[in-house]
């Protein structure tokens, strides 16, 4: 999470000293914390990188191409210095794995690639739409972790006292 703030504006706690501090008032928090999230209607950020491509200028539509596939945006196409072209791209990170061994194919090995980090991009997509790109993302990543495929709702965090 990034940018939030929850303002905790009444609490009860234990009168006995001993009993009051973190251990009463975190966990208690963090469930409505947990489940305010939940109900807020929620969106994923995905980091983007900024890529800088330099090839020769034969090659730049096959590089397009690669990164079409892979879900980058060409910014911009310049030419460096006779024959090289610099090609300007966003990349989602999770798709720049594997991606300088595609464009060394793509041109034949006549390529050079450098990837940073430039901003986080909001999907779109409703987390709990099972048609989704972000329900797919999630339901990944809860699979590599070994947790539980279904994502918990806010229903989840209710006290049960």
């Amino acid at each position: 999470m990034r940018g939030v703030r929850f303002n905790l504006l009444d609490a009860c706690l234990v009168s006995d000293a001993i009993h009051r501090g973190g251990g009463q008032v975190i966990p208690a928090s963090r469930k409505a914390f947990y489940a305010s999230q939940l109900s807020a209607q929620p969106r994923l950020a995905e980091p983007i990188h900024l890529s800088v491509i330099q090839t020769e200028g034969r090659n730049v539509d096959a590089i397009s191409r690669v990164l079409q596939q892979r879900r980058g945006t060409v910014l911009s196409v310049k030419q460096a210095s006779y024959p090289f072209h610099s090609i300007m791209s966003y990349i989602p990170v999770s798709e720049s794995f594997g991606l300088a061994q595609e464009l060394r194919e793509a041109s034949n090995s006549q390529v050079l690639l450098h990837c940073s980090f430039d901003h986080w991009q909001i999907i779109d997509s409703d987390p709990y739409d099972t048609t989704g790109r972000a329900h797919r993302m999630i339901t990944e990543t809860r699979e590599r972790k070994g947790l539980s495929l279904a994502i918990p709702t806010a229903s989840n965090y209710l006290s049960t006292l």
